[in-house]
């Protein structure tokens, strides 16, 4: 079309430079026949005038001509050719899987079960082999106990496992061991187990990656996979339900917790994004199932390059952050979507990591906070000792004002602990609890003693004179210890000392220190 509007322009200009040229060689020549008029016959000059005047005309009717034909052509309609669409593809998850095979699906491996639908939660839990120096380790069974004894009578939830193994040994492990402790699960379609097909993981040595933010390969790796692996729990996952939440398969679950986090989705009253049960990782990351869609194209685009849980804060950093303003007021923004909920609703309790040769004592202070021992319940203290190391935050202190546990890195024979009070208290209770089910081994020893003493103990060399102290009782094998007395006789107590009585390879974790006084 372009090329004929410049074909019409230039004929245009020709046909006015023709006619700027015989206007001028007309006047020119009327001036020399003027100019020898006397020379020359007037008829010659007529004539001349004539015959300009039909080159003229015969000039102009080639100039239309030339204008019809390039009308014409103008006028006739250009080739229309409609498709199919076929040659127009949109980015879906192959497009970023280019170690997929042409042509290959993303159906399951082995399926073991199948959700129901219309479900109000969908709980996806990603397993994975874990191992000591021992062999195998699993949490598995463990996790799935805890959310089935503490979603109570619901059936209006389901559990999602994915397998992130081809061992077709240990998938097929998993099941039975589902069938025979939660057989009732399966026959509900409240569970199901899913692996994904082979060619879904590539050679990870050959995936490369821009910047590994200080991460040995290894670990990149490992973090390359966990990706893969929550995308395709999250895409088996869409529109099975209207929540999701994410848990790992080395955690538990506290009592009432479903209920507990449907009555705090209920009470959301403006838009969120993110509801989080636990302060750690990913886990108890609560989401509408709507979100899965978003979360799994975003990851899928950079599953080489970061981990899940930064790519998670750069989808609501696009979401919901002005690039162009402070990052403080960025974190402000991701709060209104990003909701933190307390106390946590689940603890992580494995050791082994699924990062071969790695150990993790992660802990969520605030779980079980609820049924903790307030501040204002145990008796004003003075002093509060131990020299047993305490791990991060779960400090003596924070025990016993019911903030979180005391977990001991370490302890050996005659290791102590000690509270002073400030005021001498007649005891009504005395209640220790270690280990439980978060940590089992983490208790202490059978057979430890209870000391307590009317007098206040403030200097350390004090602590171990024996003299000084009358004996409560033992610990008992399961590495708790619980004493109450008749108001009559009541023990008048200042200081309180538990003396271990042998060496452990295991760390300690005290849950609960709990008095009662009269």
């Amino acid at each position: 079309m372009w090329r004929i509007i410049q074909r019409i322009n230039l004929a245009i200009f020709i046909l006015l430079v023709f006619s700027l040229v015989f206007l001028i060689r007309t006047n020119r020549e009327k001036d020399q026949i003027r100019n020898k008029q006397e020379h020359h016959d007037a008829r010659l000059l007529n004539d001349r005038v004539e015959e300009l005047e039909q080159e003229l005309r015969n000039s102009r009717v080639k100039l239309v001509d030339m204008l019809n034909e390039m009308t014409h052509v103008t006028d006739t309609a250009l080739p229309v050719t409609r498709t199919n669409g076929s040659n127009f593809i949109l980015p879906g998850p192959l497009s970023y899987l280019d170690h997929v095979p042409s042509g290959a699906t993303l159906e399951p491996m082995i399926k073991i079960g199948k959700l129901k639908s219309e479900l109000d939660l969908i709980i996806g839990i990603p397993t994975v082999k874990r191992s000591d120096d021992k062999g195998e380790v699993s949490y598995l069974m463990k996790t799935l106990s805890s959310i089935v004894i503490g979603a109570g009578h619901s059936k209006s939830y389901g559990i999602m496992i994915y397998v992130g193994e081809m061992d077709e040994t240990f998938i097929g492990k998993i099941g039975s061991e589902v069938q025979a402790n939660f057989p009732y699960l399966l026959k509900n379609g409240m569970i199901e187990i899913i692996s994904p097909p082979q060619y879904y993981y590539p050679n990870f040595d050959q995936v490369k990656t821009l910047n590994s933010f200080g991460d040995s390969p290894v670990r990149i790796k490992w973090r390359q996979k966990q990706n893969l692996d929550y995308i395709y729990l999250w895409m088996s996952c869409l529109s099975k339900s209207h929540y999701y939440i994410q848990l790992e398969d080395d955690v538990i679950a506290k009592s009432g917790f479903l209920e507990f986090m449907m009555e705090k989705i209920n009470a959301q009253i403006d838009d969120w994004f993110l509801l989080e049960f636990s302060n750690l990782g990913f886990i108890g990351k609560l989401f509408k199932s709507q979100s899965l869609n978003i979360m799994s194209e975003f990851v899928l685009m950079f599953w080489r390059d970061k981990p899940v849980d930064w790519l998670l804060e750069h989808i609501m950093y696009t979401k919901i952050c002005n690039p162009e303003k402070d990052m403080h007021l960025c974190q402000i923004e991701k709060r209104k979507i990003k909701r933190t909920i307390k106390p946590a609703q689940f603890q992580h309790i494995g050791l082994y990591s699924s990062l071969k040769g790695k150990t993790q004592k992660l802990q969520d202070a605030s779980f079980g906070r609820k049924a903790g021992i307030p501040s204002f319940r145990n008796p004003p203290l003075i002093k509060a000792f131990t020299d047993i190391k305490a791990y991060n935050r779960f400090t003596l202190s924070h025990l016993y004002t019911g903030r979180s546990a005391f977990w001991g890195q370490t302890f050996t024979q005659g290791s102590m602990i000690v509270f002073v009070f400030k005021e001498s208290i007649r005891i009504s209770k005395l209640r220790i609890l270690s280990g439980g089910v978060e940590h089992p081994n983490d208790k202490l020893p059978t057979g430890s003693s209870v000391f307590y003493s009317n007098s206040q103990m403030l200097d350390p060399a004090m602590f171990r004179d024996e003299s000084s102290f009358k004996e409560f009782g033992h610990v008992n094998e399961n590495g708790n210890f619980n004493i109450s007395f008749d108001e009559s006789k009541a023990p008048h107590v200042s200081t309180i000392r538990i003396l271990i009585n042998q060496k452990s390879k295991y760390w300690l974790w005290i849950y609960d220190f709990y008095i009662e006084k009269y």
